[in-house]
């Protein structure tokens, strides 16, 4: 059942799997690559899954050393309004082409 899974989302179910923070990851390191994904799939979905993840981080940990004047800021909205505009964008595009992606 995992295997038809893996074989039907490819780099989607490592990425959906990587950006899940309850999965641990040493299990998704183990589990993957004993799968029939192929290597290049599960090098794009562990791209596609770390990437946010790291970001995130990096900008928690900025925003914590700067203790959050940043946001407080009215210079700063405008950087705001673009940064959740472009995220709500990409999500939305992500989700269309995943919708058509299944219909064809």
């Amino acid at each position: 059942k995992m295997n038809r899974r893996i074989r039907k989302y490819g780099p989607w179910a490592v990425a959906f799997s990587r950006a899940v923070y309850v999965i641990p990851t040493g299990i998704i390191n183990f589990s993957f690559p004993l799968s029939n994904i192929s290597s290049r799939s599960y090098l794009a979905g562990t791209l596609a899954g770390l990437v946010p993840e790291c970001l995130v981080n990096v900008l928690t940990g900025y925003l914590i050393k700067h203790e959050v004047i940043l946001l407080s800021a009215p210079e700063t909205r405008g950087w705001q309004a673009l940064v959740i505009g472009i995220s709500i964008l990409l999500f939305t595009l992500t989700f269309i082409l995943l919708r058509i992606g299944k219909k064809g």
